[in-house]
This record gives C-alpha cells, sequence and structure tokens, in this order.
C-alpha cells in the first residue's frame, strides 16, 4: 500500500474515503477488496483486457448496445460520485465543526483563566501600593526633613 494513500471508511455502498496527497479523496469502487487486498485498478485492467480482447468478435449492433448501456451508466455513476463526496464533505465539515468547538471551549477556558490571573495581579499591585508611599507621601517626608534641617 503506497505510503501517501490509506483507507479511511469504508461504507456498506462500497464507497471507500482516503487520504491521499493532504486532502480527502473519494473513489465510487472499493480501493481494496476485502478477499484478497487488490486494487480497483486491478478489476478496470481486467475488464479492458477482456473489451481489447472480445473486441474482434463484436458487431455494430453489439457495440451500439454497449454504448447505450454505458451512456445509461455513466450520469448514475457520477450523480452517485457527486452525491458520495458531498457526504463525505459533509462528515469533514461536522468533524472540522467539532474540533473548532473544542478548540473554542479551551480559548474560553484560557481567556478565564488569564483575566483570573489579571485579577489576582491587581490585587497584588493594590497591596503593594497600600503598603509602599506614594510619590506625594515621599515628597511630604522630603520637605518636611528638609524644613527640619532648615531649624537645626
Amino acid at each position: 500500500m503506497d505510503e501517501s494513500v490509506f483507507v479511511v471508511e469504508r461504507s456498506s455502498s462500497s464507497i471507500v474515503k482516503y487520504w491521499h496527497e493532504d486532502r480527502f479523496v473519494l473513489n465510487a469502487t472499493p480501493l481494496f477488496e476485502s478477499a484478497g487486498y487488490y486494487k480497483a485498478c486491478h478489476i478496470n485492467s481486467r475488464l479492458r483486457d477482456f473489451v481489447a480482447a472480445e473486441s474482434q468478435n463484436l458487431t455494430v449492433p453489439d457495440v451500439n448496445v454497449m454504448l447505450e448501456v454505458l451512456t445509461q451508466r455513466k450520469p448514475l455513476l457520477e450523480a452517485e460520485s457527486c452525491a458520495a463526496q458531498n457526504r463525505l464533505l459533509l462528515e469533514f465539515l461536522k468533524h472540522l465543526l467539532q474540533q473548532k468547538k473544542e478548540q473554542q471551549e479551551q480559548i474560553v477556558k484560557d481567556i478565564s483563566m488569564i483575566e483570573s490571573d489579571i485579577e489576582e495581579v491587581i490585587e497584588k499591585l493594590e497591596g503593594v501600593h497600600k503598603r509602599c508611599p506614594t510619590s506625594e507621601d515621599v515628597e511630604r517626608r522630603v520637605s518636611g526633613a528638609s524644613e527640619m534641617l532648615d531649624q537645626l
């Protein structure tokens, strides 16, 4: 299995979601079959080989029938693929929303803790200010001391 590809989920409808090159990719056929773990491209290769081998035996009506069947099947497959991609996108967005909500909760907790710390520091500063003289007190003491020295 390629290191850049790993299966995320396989649903009952054979829709496989996998991570590839930093993004989710959806494959309408199983990426890995449960029995034998062969890739879907192996199935496509066998079909291609069969058609190539049997193409010499096909008549125009046979080809017309095949084209009609394939023409009818293609929009259905495209619609199924689109729906599956949208389901995958919805799941991804729900997961992303949940992660962001969890991050938001953590940020709210962090903000609350920081606000609490700020209040505590303000209280400590107020306590220090109450115990320490202000610049006005120091000026009064200095001028009082200088007057006393002048009187001596």
